[in-house]
């Protein structure tokens, strides 16, 4: 964009040239006319002149003339002589005025020649002078053209450094992946591990009960053996006291299969092992959690048969929601290093900001320019549309999408657009590419309508196609508006040009026809004062 205003400003200064140029045509022109009419002046001097040579040659023979008259007629008296005296001083007087009247007129010719002669000095200076900046003009745009190709070669530079900079935060982003990956495995290694530790502390508990149950039992057979030895009146008392720790042992035992009571066996586990008793309470956290996440309430069962029917339910929850505790763990995921994406971003931004700010400042400024002329519509809105029923179609398209906006999010219409929507436009339909890309690649379902209504690849790739070819229609639109607004400024600038020349061209025209007035009147009066003259000679005779 900054190149392209340093081109239309130098357009702009080789239109000026070529009206500098148009003007020196024109001065040339005035300077032809006016060696043309000094010609003529001249041409005229040379007749005065030669009309008083012939006047005076005229004069001279008239006074042979009247010398040889009067010589002749000195014998025929006074009276003669006078009569020829006065029409010989009245013939000079007449040829004194008209030689007086030549001399004027010849004085007034060397005038205008001497004007003349001034004026086409000054059109000289005035085209030398035109050159003289013409030569500095070129020098300018040389200049200029240098400058342009430096500003290309800092602009290379920069997109090569841009490119690089593309580059790392690429490689930055996939680095981040895979430390995302590894974390998940990570993590899925730890439930592996907590769940086998809460395999471990369960089977530790029972094999814990199973040793109190067989010290119980010794110290039964013990004291039964004792009591045998102390005589057989005590049979039956030795006969039932075994049975308390038997049906103790069938109370207690869970691989027997005989129902016993939960409760007494996590009190066994607590009292035999009170070092795993956070890891219990871990595992059943988890278990509570993964019951929550799939609907279910988890309840701690009452019998052995249940908590071993629990376990597999268990089992079959964690591989069923796996997906989707793996999907919410990949949000959450997202949501914690959310953050951190956002400071590399700004990071990056920030840099790039240093090296571009001016140009971009520019851009800003060239489309908030671009959008203010684009919001400024004809007033034929009937007939434009009438000539082009596609646009008009599409525009009712257009209106009912900001319509349905509207009414799902009222908040829309009060929204000020800002003038990057063609960044944001480019940005989605990346966006949009590179999450059918992860379609692939995961098994995870995107809730979008633009992929649910394109299933293909080939035909949401062809939609981007077409939003590209509509926006690269509107700005090649948009040049050719801002190249017909140039158009008709310069032909404003034209116009005004050749109204101040006509203006000039008339001002000359006046001071002309003032100059001849001026001639005409002097001209009449000299006719009047003649025929006075010749009017007072006639009344003596």
């Amino acid at each position: 964009i900054l190149l392209k205003a340093k081109v239309d400003e130098q357009h702009a200064h080789i239109t000026l040239l070529e009206g500098y140029n148009d003007e020196l045509i024109m001065l040339r022109k005035k300077c032809s006319e006016l060696s043309q009419r000094l010609a003529e002046q001249v041409l005229k001097t040379e007749e005065f002149k030669n009309l008083s040579i012939h006047l005076k040659e005229l004069k001279d023979k008239a006074d042979a003339e009247c010398l040889q008259v009067r010589e002749k007629r000195e014998p025929e008296g006074p009276p003669v002589g006078m009569q020829e005296s006065l029409r010989i001083a009245f013939i000079k007087e007449q040829y004194e005025t008209k030689l007086q009247e030549l001399k004027h007129h010849l004085s007034l010719s060397k005038k205008h020649c001497d004007e003349m002669l001034w004026k086409l000095q000054d059109a000289i200076n005035e085209v030398e002078n035109k050159k003289k900046s013409e030569a500095s003009h070129l020098k300018r745009n040389e200049e200029l053209g240098l400058r342009i190709l430096e500003l290309e070669a800092e602009l290379q530079s920069a997109l090569s450094e841009k490119r690089e900079l593309m580059n790392a935060c690429d490689l930055m982003k996939a680095e981040k992946e895979c430390s995302f990956i590894s974390l998940e495995c990570c993590k899925e290694e730890k439930q592996e591990l907590e769940a086998f530790l809460q395999k471990c502390n369960d089977e530790k508990s029972k094999i814990a009960e199973e040793l109190t149950l067989m010290k119980d039992l010794l110290e039964c057979s013990a004291s039964h053996i004792n009591v045998q030895k102390e005589g057989s009146g005590g049979l039956l008392n030795v006969d039932c006291t075994p049975d308390e720790p038997i049906g103790k042992l069938h109370q207690k035992n869970p691989i027997l299969g005989i129902p016993n009571n939960g409760r007494i066996v996590m009190d066994v586990a607590s009292r035999n092992s009170p070092t795993e008793e956070p890891f219990c309470k871990l595992s059943d956290r988890d278990n509570s959690m993964n019951c929550e996440d799939a609907g279910y309430a988890c309840t701690i069962p009452a019998d052995e048969t249940d908590l071993m029917n629990v376990h597999p339910m268990q089992d079959i929850l964690l591989s069923g929601d796996g997906n989707c505790i793996q999907s919410h763990a990949l949000v959450n995921q997202e949501d914690l290093l959310h953050p951190d994406t956002n400071h590399l971003a700004l990071t990056n931004d920030h840099f790039k900001a240093q090296n571009l700010k001016n140009s971009m400042d520019h851009l800003n400024k060239e489309l908030e320019r671009m959008k203010h002329e684009n919001t400024i519509l004809p007033q034929d809105d009937n007939d434009f549309f009438s000539k082009f029923p596609g646009l008009q179609r599409e525009l009712m398209q257009l209106r009912k999408a900001n319509e349905e906006l509207g009414s799902i999010y009222p908040s829309y219409n009060e929204f000020s657009s800002s003038g990057n929507a063609l960044e944001r436009v480019l940005a989605l339909e990346i966006e949009l590419a590179e999450a059918l890309q992860e379609k692939k690649k995961s098994s995870i379902h995107f809730q979008s309508s633009f992929l649910r209504q394109h299933s293909d690849e080939e035909a949401i790739f062809h939609s981007f196609r077409a939003i590209n070819e509509l926006i690269k229609d509107m700005l090649e639109l948009k040049e050719r508006y801002t190249g017909v607004e140039t158009e008709l400024k310069e032909m404003h600038d034209r116009y005004s040009q050749l109204s101040l020349q006509f203006a000039e061209v008339e001002g000359e025209r006046q001071k002309l026809m003032m100059t001849l007035k001026s001639v005409r009147a002097s001209k009449k009066a000299l006719v009047f004062n003649r025929s006075s003259s010749a009017s007072l000679g006639d009344d003596p005779s």
